[in-house]
């Protein structure tokens, strides 16, 4: 009796772990390209007050997510070049620096995974005051490709194809 309740006691213990695994472990491919967009999200934005200091350290993590290179389209300000991550760095820092407060969600993702590249076409909603105290609300469409790198997906291009609202 003593040994069926050990071997039972295993077996449970051995579903656990291998539900554990299952369920927090392995993360699929397009759950790993959702949370680059969660720390894009979170880095390209600000809070009211926040130390220069505290943002520039913050920013810097950014290029994590970027190739090292990443071609950056937005027509509607007359962009349209490669970046380098150190480009892309010092060019959020500046943009952040602007605003007061900024939030940046990112809605609709819709993610297309081709071996080790993936098409990712969202909607991206940045709310925010400025620095003068005028209120900003921009609305884009964007398309955006990543690449995977040592197992990371990282984007390699950005596309805002598309000014849905300016509150500008």
């Amino acid at each position: 009796m003593i040994k069926k309740k050990r071997v039972l006691a295993g077996v449970i213990i051995v579903a656990a772990v291998a539900a554990f695994i299952l369920f927090f472990v392995i993360t699929s491919e397009e759950d790993k390209i959702k949370r680059q967009f969660k720390h894009l999200s979170e880095i390209g934005s600000r809070q009211s007050g926040e130390n220069p200091v505290f943002l520039a350290s913050r920013v810097l993590h950014i290029k994590k997510l970027f190739a090292k290179e990443c071609y950056i389209n937005f027509p509607a300000h007359s962009i349209s070049k490669n970046y380098t991550r150190q480009e892309i760095v010092s060019s959020t820092f500046n943009v952040l620096s602007r605003y007061d407060t900024l939030k940046s969600d990112f809605d609709d993702l819709i993610v297309f995974i081709s071996d080790s590249t993936a098409q990712a076409v969202l909607t991206v909603k940045l709310t925010g005051t400025l620095l003068s105290g005028a209120y900003v609300e921009d609305i884009y469409e964007v398309d955006c490709m990543l690449m995977k790198n040592d197992g990371k997906w990282l984007f390699s291009r950005i596309e805002i194809a598309d000014v849905l609202m300016g509150g500008r």
